[in-house]
């Protein structure tokens, strides 16, 4: 094949797919001599010395091809393999650092370095400070610990300690931690972690958020309310006069859009529900109900009215006193066919949602 000399493009990516081959080298050197700061060609120089089996030699040409580039990808992530595997874990940080901001399509190629990186506390610091103070990247790691069930107590620490300097804007990272210690079956933890980072002035209770009178947060500890078609769902007003309306719009459906967590201990308790409809017809009646979220047992549910109202309706339920430490709020309708027969239509008012202890 005939080479243009001016297209280094071409060379490098000849070079990357058959970079075992006998011919890479005088590739490369070809197009150093052509292109002599094109800092791929150092990093192509790099992996063939690597690929030599000599290490050393193949980071002096990593680190010269960062110093034309600091950003080149095939250098960065290869010196960064060699940072971690030498225990030079800061620099890898900053690395890190600067493969989440010009690199997030090839951070998943690095994760498994991530908890290497963040046992040593200078490491660990550069990384809380640096991407802390970016949120993209603060994405991306999180995302990536909390997909392993070792790695998720890194995630936890990390949201903590940012919570610690600065709570803004951390709501997607608690929920997304809380989660996955949930998927793990660690409930003790997801909830302590809501408890560490509550907002300040919230309302104190079982259920938090229970007036409707904050924005709902990424938390599975707050409302969780999920959008679909056939169903209009908007927190309206604030304080003691906020609601969130459920508006039907004509349309069969299937409705398990609106739930939350909770943390009660075994015993006897009382759900209180203050609710309003207006020109509310229901074909099977939407329900509030309790769960216990390890094994998904029923605890208690009861139906809401239909109409034009305004009510307050008491559940009693109990705990069990094994196999039930998180639980469940969630509003439901039973299957039925998805026919125009069985059509909602109508508003569901919910004004506040509370439970206190039964004597």
């Amino acid at each position: 094949m005939r080479l243009n000399p001016l297209r280094s493009d071409e060379r490098i990516a000849i070079a990357l797919a058959d970079l075992e081959g006998d011919g890479v080298r005088p590739l490369v050197e070809t197009g150093l001599a052509l292109s002599p700061i094109d800092a791929r060609f150092y990093s192509l120089m790099g992996i063939e010395t690597e690929l030599g089996d000599d290490v050393e030699g193949a980071s002096r040409f990593y680190r010269y091809s960062l110093s034309l580039l600091p950003t080149e990808i095939q250098a960065l992530i290869r010196q960064l393999a060699i940072d971690v595997n030498e225990t030079r874990y800061e620099d890898a940080a900053l690395k890190l650092e600067l493969l989440s901001r010009r690199w997030p399509d090839k951070w998943n190629a690095i994760e498994p370095v991530l908890p290497y990186v963040l046992s040593d506390a200078d490491a660990y610091a550069t990384i809380m400070q640096r991407f802390g103070d970016y949120p993209p990247a603060r994405t991306l790691l999180i995302n990536s610990l909390t997909r392993r069930t070792e790695w998720v107590p890194l995630a936890y620490q990390l949201v903590v300690d940012w919570q610690a300097r600065d709570p803004e804007g951390l709501e997607g990272a608690i929920g997304q931690v809380s989660r996955a210690f949930l998927r793990d079956k660690q409930y003790a933890q997801a909830y302590l972690l809501f408890q560490m980072t509550r907002p300040e002035g919230a309302s104190p209770g079982f259920v938090y958020n229970g007036d409707f009178a904050r924005d709902f947060s990424a938390s599975p500890f707050d409302w969780q309310v999920r959008r679909q078609s056939g169903v209009s769902l908007e927190r309206k007003g604030q304080g003691d006069v906020a609601s969130l309306s459920v508006r039907f719009l004509d349309n069969p459906i299937q409705f398990n859009n609106i739930r939350q967590v909770i943390r009660l201990i075994p015993g006897a308790y009382e759900l209180t529900l203050a609710y309003s409809g207006r020109d509310l017809v229901m074909p099977k009646p939407i329900q509030i109900a309790l769960r216990c979220v390890q094994g998904n047992a029923t605890i208690a549910a009861a139906p809401l009215a239909a109409g034009t109202f305004e009510r307050r309706d008491t559940l009693a339920f109990d705990v069990p006193p094994t196999g039930c430490p998180l639980q469940e709020i969630f509003f439901f309708n039973e299957k039925l066919p998805m026919s125009w027969q069985n059509r909602y239509r109508g508003t569901l008012m919910l004004d506040s949602v509370w439970i206190s202890r039964r004597s």
